[in-house]
């Protein structure tokens, strides 16, 4: 792993432009101080860049040094205190989606990032990572630990590393070879905040002469203008085909003579004009079409495309050469066929869909195109395990019109599916605005539907997230409200726990009292909670807690609860007095 890394270091660095920015500078000054560096920004900021310069001067200052690329974060097992290692992950969480099982995994490991990078150590190991606003935004209910503190952050988006002078080198380093600038156009382009990143653009700009032709005018709105570049590449099925594909495909997969394509997606792909050619490619054979699409993403590796080792399975890949140009093909697909879009855009894409065009980087759909929608949201919900993962099925713009609500239900019954089973699994995938709307339309839950599961968000956020139990309670019984209350305060979450109380929930006599006092632990109580839930208490259970007070050697709890009159039986125990 440590030689995989040294060849990507290499070969991301040698010979490619790079400046060094006040950002670099910056987070060079903290990995030499923290050792622990989290790189934030937006879409074409330059993180990984900046990242991989950071790897190449930290092994060349210190050659001592070995640098790891992780890609799973289940591998910081593999790592030891004091092994001189700078350890590099990369778009931590993923590009768009959090995953649970992935948060879930880093938060038991904190003590092992304490241990490895942040306690003081003689050959200390450094870490670096980078992440993406809207992931890091999406976590920050989420327990992260000493890693994804202030101190320890970059992030690019901000003005302070945007300054005027910084970005006039940048556009002069990336300067097209026979092409010069007007003293004005520098001026127009410093003083605009393009919307897939400068750093990016400048690149952009620089690889490709039909942006060029758009001098000023594509820094000043960079997305509209890449997307009329893309659509009029003649290679344009090859990049569909590799959007259809969710980003990726084996390089070994397009062998005319072999079976490993997917014939529908290819198909979609070569059926779609998006660009405006007269030939008709659709009357290709399959094993053309094979071989157009191969041949067009070798000829577009190290512009649009990337040719580059599947960190999964090992084997060379294709991919998009940036997250901006995955998207730009979604826009374009979407504009070209909202029907196609919706039938046969990665799952993630689904977010893009809205009622309404509020930006440019969606795709707007009308009543029309609902029974699409619900036959693929069908499909969605008809796998075996709809994952907690799929957490763009919840974004959808779409769940805020009854209409498509309704629709969809109506789906549902003509097909006999069972209206308790999607609520199940949507409670499961933590798909909120789905739940309520289900709920809503009069689904009703049972005991064994996971609205717990949902509340906190698949176990990330432990405590329960007392606005989605707001969102839901409305709809649920009185048996279902005291079967949420029970596992509020089983797991410790007191903000949960003293809503559903406020709400008039009447505890049973198997309510576990003393875990909520505890937060969800077998030790000592919190008086603070205790004195919060003393008002809903009878005699009989303040006398339970006393007992449970004194067996945990709870000194404040047993205080709190003498002096509220409880009086003790011979029956009681005092190990605290002791």
């Amino acid at each position: 792993m440590i030689e995989k890394t040294k060849t990507m270091v290499k070969e991301e660095t040698n010979g490619k432009r790079f400046f060094p920015t006040k950002a670099f500078h910056d987070a060079q000054d903290h990995l030499q101080t923290n050792r622990v560096l989290v790189i934030k920004g937006n879409t074409g900021d330059g993180k990984t860049s900046t990242a991989i310069q950071l790897l190449h001067w930290l092994i060349e200052e210190q050659p001592s040094r070995q640098p790891l690329q992780l890609h799973d974060i289940k591998d910081l097992k593999l790592m030891t205190p004091n092994s001189n290692l700078v350890t590099f992950i990369d778009d931590i969480f993923g590009e768009k989606d959090v995953g649970r099982m992935d948060v879930q995994e880093w938060n038991k490991r904190i003590t092992d990032l304490k241990t490895l990078f942040v306690n003081e150590q003689i050959h200390g190991n450094c870490l670096l990572i980078t992440i993406r606003n809207e992931i890091f935004n999406a976590l920050a209910k989420c327990s992260l630990g000493a890693v994804f503190t202030k101190a320890n952050i970059i992030d690019l988006s901000l003005d302070k590393y945007k300054t005027k002078n910084e970005k006039q080198k940048l556009l002069e380093m990336y300067e097209p070879d026979k092409f010069s600038w007007e003293d004005d156009e520098k001026r127009k382009i410093l003083a605009c905040s393009p919307d897939i990143g400068f750093p990016q653009c400048c690149q952009l700009f620089c690889n490709s002469v039909e942006l060029q032709k758009r001098r000023v005018d594509f820094f000043e709105n960079p997305f509209q203008f890449f997307v009329e570049a893309l659509s009029k590449l003649p290679e344009c099925p090859a990049i569909l085909f590799l959007f259809l594909n969710d980003g990726v495909i084996k390089v070994t997969d397009l062998d005319p003579n072999g079976d490993k394509v997917n014939k529908a997606l290819l198909d979609e792909a070569f059926a779609i004009n998006l660009v405006g050619f007269e030939d008709d490619r659709t009357t290709m054979t399959y094993k053309k079409k094979v071989g157009f699409v191969k041949d067009s993403l070798e000829k577009l590796s190290g512009y649009l495309v990337r040719k580059s080792k599947n960190i999964f399975c090992r084997d060379e890949v294709y991919r998009f050469d940036h997250h901006s140009i995955f998207v730009t093909v979604a826009l374009l697909y979407g504009d070209k066929t909202r029907v196609g879009f919706i039938q046969n855009c990665p799952t993630d894409f689904l977010s893009y869909l809205t009622t309404s065009k509020t930006s440019s980087k969606s795709v707007a759909i009308s009543s029309d195109h609902y029974t699409y929608l619900c036959e693929r949201l069908l499909r969605e919900f008809e796998r075996e395990m709809w994952d907690y993962d799929d957490s763009c099925i919840d974004d959808l713009d779409v769940w805020k019109d009854r209409e498509f609500v309704v629709t969809l239900i109506r789906l549902f019954d003509e097909r006999k599916v069972d209206r308790l089973t999607v609520l199940s699994n949507a409670c499961y995938s933590g798909s909120k605005e789905c739940v309520v709307q289900l709920l809503r339309e009069g689904v009703k839950p049972d005991k064994d539907t996971p609205l717990w599961l949902m509340i906190i968000r698949g176990d990330v956020y432990i405590e329960g997230d007392v606005d989605i139990l707001k969102a839901v309670v409305t709809y649920l019984n009185e048996e279902i409200k005291l079967d949420l209350f029970n596992k509020a305060c089983e797991s410790g979450s007191v903000e949960c726990a003293l809503y559903l109380l406020h709400e008039g929930v009447k505890p049973d006599r198997d309510t576990p009292w003393w875990s909520l006092i505890t937060g969800g632990h077998h030790g000592r109580g919190d008086v603070d909670v205790l004195k919060n839930v003393m008002i809903y208490l009878n005699d009989q259970i303040k006398l339970h807690l006393l007992n449970e007070a004194c067996g945990s050697e709870s000194e404040d709890c047993v205080s709190c609860l003498l002096c509220e009159g409880v009086t003790p039986t011979k029956e009681t125990l005092f190990p605290v007095l002791e």
